[in-house]
């Protein structure tokens, strides 16, 4: 599914997970897949966390940037 959506879109991997976690991620999927998928990498630094809710979430106007 990776290769075809590769083919044809920029492919984000966006998780509320640390860096670490994320790149651990890319990199299992990227080595079983036999190849680089995703375009960026975005974590939980990359989220707005919300006090009245205390949790984090994901902003995709971020994405908009540069589009």
């Amino acid at each position: 599914m990776l290769d075809k959506l590769h083919e044809h879109f920029e492919l984000i991997l966006y998780t509320c997970g640390t860096a670490s976690y994320a790149q651990a991620f890319s990199e299992a999927v990227e080595k079983h897949g036999g190849k680089r998928y995703f375009d960026h990498i975005l974590n939980i630094q990359h989220c707005l966390y919300s006090m009245e809710n205390e949790i984090y979430i994901k902003d995709l106007k971020i994405l908009e940037e540069g589009r």
